[in-house]
């Protein structure tokens, strides 16, 4: 595998704006405002999608704010005609063995379009009543996999607290409405209609139940040790 997947090399000339925050009480949400440019001259419509992100599910809240992106993506590219997938990386990932997954990846689903999500920078704050900020740097490219040729490129700093599901869904949901808007994707429901609603997704102390049982059942010892470790702390 050449380095022509390599998106993680790609290098953006593009200025951050900060992002407008709208924070819920107990969970917050994450409103952003994009700096992006698209060309998709001589590209077909993308109608499928292949996401790599380094959101790594141990460093955003044990996984809700993944899981609470992941199923609110996948939901929104599916309104917009796009089949997807997500394939998940080490933040650190770079060279061949990273080109090679991609590659397997793309082999396998066949995708219009490569996606990469990388997180940049974070920043978190505590405020004097103990409410816990984040700040974030993401870079965002995308690939036509039959040109080879970058056909979106953004940077967006939004703020949230990473330990939730709802900021997840809302920064995966401004992702597609970028997308929408810069004529990438071409078939999306308009602001008016809204995005679908996303089936409710296992909150923390559910997934935690969910593990408790999971090594309950397992006679592999060696599995139930690594079940254990990756139980989540709830509050």
């Amino acid at each position: 595998m050449n380095s022509t997947w390599n998106v993680r090399s790609c290098q953006l000339v593009v200025i951050v704006i900060l992002g407008a925050v709208s924070v819920v009480a107990a969970c917050g949400s994450a409103a952003s405002t994009f700096n992006s440019k698209a060309d998709l001259t001589g590209t077909s419509p993308i109608d499928s999608l292949l996401t790599v992100t380094s959101i790594k599910i141990d460093n955003f809240g044990f996984g809700m704010f993944y899981r609470g992106f992941r199923a609110s993506l996948t939901s929104a590219l599916a309104a917009c005609g796009v089949k997807s997938r997500m394939l998940q990386v080490d933040p650190l990932g770079l060279g061949p063995e990273l080109n090679d997954r991609i590659e397997q990846d793309i082999k396998e689903f066949h995708p219009s379009a490569v996606l990469d999500i990388k997180v940049i920078s974070r920043n978190t704050t505590v405020s004097d009543t103990g409410s816990v900020r984040e700040e974030w740097i993401f870079e965002l490219n995308m690939l036509d996999v039959v040109s080879k040729k970058r056909i979106w490129m953004a940077k967006t700093m939004p703020k949230f607290n990473a330990r939730y599901i709802a900021p997840g869904m809302s920064f995966a949901t401004s992702i597609a409405s970028r997308l929408r808007d810069d004529g990438v994707l071409r078939s999306c429901p308009t602001d008016a209609v809204g995005w679908p609603a996303v089936p409710r997704l296992p909150d923390c102390k559910d997934e935690r139940r969910s593990l408790v049982t999971q090594a309950q059942q397992t006679t592999d010892m060696a599995e139930r040790k690594r079940l254990i470790s990756t139980m989540p702390t709830c509050d």
